[in-house]
């Protein structure tokens, strides 16, 4: 793909100094870091056994001229010269915590010095120096991932496209796609990038006066109470319900139908109606007349409606008539009605005011009778910039942009064909492609500065709707109003609460939790007969309701842990041994009698850390400490052998047995004593989360004992000590959300704001809105670093922030 000289130099030009900061940006990301100061011995922690330690049993290997591993401990003379390299010394601390080293072969290590080693230096690595002020990290150059990509291009235009399906795929950095270290740019972005802008402002203009008809037949309705499959049709019966998902490519009326008819009608029978509803907006109540599917006899019942682009659900529901006078009316007495095929057809185009202003303006504004269209290209010009580009543009940059325009209208091209190219340059520009924090207009002499307020109204909705700010953000975002407190959190509450917010739910929860990885996950089927593609997209459905509802009931975080009630459907209820649940539409089910409690207990947790055949009581231990706990362990040595040796050697023995003769090597059951433990809590769950009570025909031993003391006979039991480090799994949540917020991974200087939200959300029970909330109001949130004086700057906000 060729790009035409004006927008080649176009581009070029307006790009260059957003290239400048990023270029800054980037290298002091990347730049090795200065040996700092020795900060004052008498601020620092007790760490007076920590450099004894490293002498006496670390620099036999890891000193000049026999560095194993390309590790040097021996320049360390000072404990406070650790500081200037705490990453190196993070891996020596997790290394000496998990007992990998000292290796075996070289001086015994007493258990109280060991201990005493990993306290005060973890204690040292955490310090923050309490004489400068707290340094809210770096600024972070993000591309937006494949999914921003698309929800950004949805709501801007008012198109669903998924115009990233083209993309290369999104790295992952500290466990989230949406880390601005790992998010590259490639050539091949680049060409997609243009072809994906050029194929947008092409569907753009095609559809007005477009149909379209999504089709959704009968055995596609996920539905729920009594329902029967029968000639082509889904039978209703009183309280059943019928729910499908449709998705929309572009706004317009559309009308919203079902095939209906009376089953097995006969003279007198009371037959009830069927209510139609799509998302908030009510379709009506409709009385079917037709008495067979046969012979044209079946209705289609419906209305007419205006829907946004995106998904909307479709609920069909079974609709109890009013008694009649006199009448004692019981379900028994009402006959089922069949459902047949769904239909959403596209009868019309949408008013320019169910449009994103994005959208409205290429669409919608044109030059007036007599109006000269520089003022049109000017409109649209300043309509699409400040929407794609998440700030006011500078009369500069609209002069250039529609000047861009304006000299393809003076080669002839019609008004649709330059607005067209205006948008395509706007798309394929650094400023909209990436997200850059904006630093104050004047040159800032302290370390820190407050986050512009355009800036931070995209940080607020890339975080909460993983779009860009809509036209309310950005009015407060223009008048400087943003950044006040009662502002910011009135947004936050707003976001919150809007439908777009189910994507941060799903992104957040998917990746920290792991789940987006199900759908890839290989599982034996010759072992698990009944998984399918399709029941693993069921078990992460699960989570994820769990997870949303905890979040739009503002629940406490602990429930997560500790639910007694779940969503499940038919396939995962007869997964599970539950009985009563009918249909495939998810039900919220009380777990009360239940050996089951919170997402440990799902299928998905469960399956996600198994082998395909068998379960893994070390996998599963692990995924608790890290994503629950915080406290991710080691890598395995690379000499360990496999359990697979084990067993080929004891192919009858319990799991259990079997992984307590792998862990003679004291290296390994350094870390196996603290995970294996959690994981045999587990056991009664099989590979795909089925309940057994035997293994190889032996009664499964759920029992452990925890370094820490506790004792555990089961699940239940363990999942109430995990409850009782409600500190230590808040910490861990508020450090995956904070990453997450900020698309980069926390330093130790970050710790200061984890400990400040912890501290807050527990004197509130850890509710969700108000993890959220002291996220948003942090300071690395909130403030930046500021580069050294006389570093080129990009370009900047119109307005002070406040």
């Amino acid at each position: 793909m060729i790009l035409s000289r004006p927008l080649y130099d176009l581009l070029v030009r307006g790009a260059a100094p957003l290239v400048l900061a990023l270029t800054a940006i980037v290298g002091a990301a990347t730049a090795e870091s200065p040996r700092l100061p020795v900060p004052d011995a008498a601020t620092l922690p007790n760490a007076e056994r920590v450099l004894p330690f490293v002498e006496e049993h670390c620099l036999d290997c890891h000193s000049e001229g026999y560095a194993e591993a390309g590790v040097m401990l021996d320049h360390f003379g000072e404990v406070g010269q650790i500081l200037s390299d705490r990453n190196a010394w993070q891996r020596v601390l997790k290394q000496v915590r998990a007992g990998a080293m000292p290796p075996d072969g070289s001086s015994a290590v007493a258990k109280e010095d060991r201990a005493a080693f990993v306290e005060q230096l973890g204690a040292l690595l955490e310090y923050v120096d309490p004489t400068k002020p707290v340094d809210p990290g770096r600024v972070t150059a993000r591309r937006l991932n494949k999914h921003e990509y698309d929800n950004t291009i949805r709501d801007l235009f008012g198109l669903e496209l998924r115009l990233s399906h083209a993309f290369p795929d999104d790295d992952a950095g500290y466990g989230f796609d949406n880390n601005g270290d790992v998010l590259s740019l490639s050539p091949l972005h680049l060409e997609q990038y243009l072809g994906a802008a050029e194929e947008l402002t092409a569907a753009l203009f095609k559809v007005a006066g477009s149909k379209h008809t999504e089709r959704i037949l009968f055995d596609h309705l996920l539905t729920d109470g009594d329902t029967d499959g029968v000639d082509g049709a889904r039978l209703m019966r009183p309280g059943a319900t019928a729910v499908t998902t449709i998705e929309v490519p572009a706004p317009g009326r559309y009308r919203v139908a079902c095939e209906a008819w009376r089953h097995d009608a006969q003279e007198g029978d009371r037959h009830a109606a069927v209510r139609i509803d799509c998302g908030e907006q009510s379709v009506g109540v409709f009385v079917p007349e037709a008495t067979s599917p046969d012979r044209g006899r079946k209705d289609r019942v419906g209305g007419e409606l205006t829907l946004a682009a995106g998904e909307h659900t479709i609920r069909i529901e079974y609709a109890i008539p009013e008694p009649r006078d006199g009448e004692e009316l019981s379900a028994a007495d009402l006959k089922p009605i069949a459902i047949g095929t769904t239909i959403a057809r596209r009868i019309g185009d949408a008013p320019p005011e169910s449009w994103p202003t994005a959208g409205r303006a290429l669409l919608f504004d044109r030059p007036a009778d007599g109006e000269a269209p520089e003022a049109a290209v000017r409109r649209v010009t300043e309509a699409v910039l400040s929407r794609c580009w998440r700030r006011a543009a500078s009369p500069e940059e609209v002069d250039a942009y529609a000047g861009f325009a304006l000299d393809r209208l003076a080669d002839g091209a019609p008004f649709e064909d330059a607005a067209s190219s205006l948008v395509q340059a706007v798309l394929v520009s650094p400023q909209f492609l990436f997200r850059v924090d904006l630093l104050p207009p004047e040159p800032q002499q302290a370390e820190h500065a407050v986050v512009a307020d355009s800036a931070l109204a995209s940080r607020l909705s890339y975080f909460l709707w993983c779009s860009a700010p809509d036209d309310e953000l950005l009015g407060l975002a223009n008048e400087a109003k943003l950044s006040a407190d009662a502002t910011l959190t009135e947004q936050i509450a707003r976001l919150l609460a809007d439908p777009r917010s189910e994507r941060f739910i799903e992104s957040f929860f998917g990746q920290w939790l792991g789940l987006r990885k199900l759908e890839g996950l290989p599982i034996d089927t010759t072992v698990f007969r009944r998984v399918s593609s399709q029941l693993k997209e069921d078990m992460q459905t699960e989570t994820l309701m769990l997870a949303e509802s905890i979040a739009r009931e503002d629940q406490s975080l602990l429930q997560l842990i500790t639910a007694d009630y779940t969503f499940i459907n038919r396939s995962l209820a007869r997964l599970y041994g539950i009985d009563g649940v009918r249909g495939n539409a998810f039900r919220r089910v009380e777990l009360e009698g239940l050996p089951r409690r919170g997402m440990l207990t799902h299928a998905s947790v469960l399956t996600l850390t198994s082998y395909p055949n068998r379960t893994s009581p070390p996998r599963r231990g692990a995924w608790v400490l890290e994503n629950l706990l915080g406290d991710e362990p080691p890598a395995p040595p690379a000499d360990v052998p496999e359990l697979a040796e084990t067993q080929a050697n004891s192919p009858d023995l319990p799991l259990r047995e079997q992984l307590a003769l792998h862990l003679t090597d004291a290296t390994c059951a350094s870390c196996h004593e603290v995970m294996d433990p959690i994981g045999f809590g587990l056991e009664n769950y099989n590979a795909i989360g089925q309940w057994r009570d035997k293994d190889k025909g032996a009664p499964i031993d759920a029992a452990g004992d925890l370094p820490s003391g506790e004792s555990f006979g089961n699940a239940l039991e363990l999942i109430e000590i995990l409850r009782q480090r409600d500190q230590a799994f808040a910490e861990c949540v508020t450090r995956k959300m904070l990453t997450f917020a900020l698309g980069r991974g926390l330093e130790h200087y970050d710790r200061i704001a984890v400990d400040d939200i912890v501290r807050s959300i527990k004197e509130d029970d850890y509710r969700f809105s108000q993890l959220v909330r002291e996220v948003v109001l942090s300071r690395p949130f909130r403030l930046h670093r500021v580069d050294p004086a006389g570093a080129d700057q990009p370009p900047q906000d119109s307005k002070e922030p406040s």
